[in-house]
């Protein structure tokens, strides 16, 4: 188990409180305690990204999975869509005009009687 900064703070103080100490040596302590404190605020900050991140990453691993799912299930639709039409030809319309000008001369009316029939 990791060491908490309240254990080390509680751990300076019983330093500080015993006897021995001069001014120089508490100043030293507190400074020590000081920059534990800030080492130990960064730690907490980087696991709070590292846990941040792990987070990230599962749900961009599931967004990927679930892509993976709709481009598996486009194509099986796709395929079954070529199979079904490409083969059956009973649907086209067999009466259309086959050459162009045929096809534009029916699109493409070219009298006034033609335009309003």
């Amino acid at each position: 188990m990791a060491i908490t900064f309240e254990d080390v703070k509680k751990i300076f103080e019983r330093i500080n409180n015993s006897s021995g100490l001069n001014d120089a040596m508490k100043s030293d302590l507190e400074e020590l305690r000081d920059n534990f404190k800030s080492i130990s605020d960064e730690r907490d900050t980087n696991a709070d990204y590292k846990k941040k991140y792990e987070d990230s990453v599962t749900s961009q691993s599931s967004l990927s999975d679930e892509v993976t799912q709709w481009k598996e299930k486009y194509n099986d639709l796709s395929n079954k869509y070529r199979e079904r039409y490409s083969e059956d030809t009973s649907n086209v319309d067999k009466d259309l005009p086959q050459d162009e000008y045929a096809l534009h001369s029916r699109n493409n009316p070219t009298s006034i009687e033609e335009l309003f029939s």
